[in-house]
């Protein structure tokens, strides 16, 4: 896999400001080659995540902050999705 991420280094470049800061470049490496992309940056709502996945900007979606701060995040993210589709 490959992980598209700023990590540590105070990555400054033309990134995105919305959810998914990386998502034009793991869409370039994505389109590149056959292994599977994880987009990390920013990404703190379910349907965040699942847009970004719609849309084909990656494989994976890495979630970092949003888990630290709070560990039932995926519960309550598949229980949001799950609302989402039903209406």
């Amino acid at each position: 896999m490959i992980d598209i991420s700023g990590g540590l280094c105070r990555y400054r470049s033309p990134v995105s400001k919305e959810p998914g800061y990386f998502k034009e470049l793991s869409k370039i490496a994505k389109e590149s080659c056959d292994v599977p992309v994880i987009l990390t940056g920013g990404v703190k709502k379910a349907k965040d995540a699942e847009k970004l996945l719609q849309e084909g900007f990656c494989d994976l979606i890495g979630i970092g902050r949003a888990f630290l701060m709070d560990d039932e995040w995926s519960k309550k993210a598949l229980k949001k999705l799950k609302q989402y589709q039903n209406d």
